[in-house]
């Protein structure tokens, strides 16, 4: 790879470089569902502020979206 401070006189900006404005931060929404046995159960779950008033909506485990990026950047390398 060429290293971006050999390219556009040091200009470009390094793409693998974290920035504070990457990702907004969640909102949180509290849940109450029926758990099939007669009760109820409460959980926290995550909104993605981006995609807030967008529906129908699906709750994935953290687990789950880590797998999914763990794919893709196993995916990206193999090009």
């Amino acid at each position: 790879l060429t290293e971006p401070r050999n390219l556009n006189s040091g200009e470009l900006e390094d793409i693998y470089n974290v920035r504070s404005d990457d990702f907004d931060e969640p909102q949180t929404l509290e849940v109450f569902y029926d758990d099939g046995r007669g009760g109820f159960l409460k959980e926290l779950v995550f909104v993605d502020p981006v995609y807030a008033n967008k529906r129908p909506r699906i709750c994935v485990s953290i687990d789950g979206i880590q797998a999914m990026h763990t794919a893709i950047s196993v995916l990206t390398r193999k090009t």
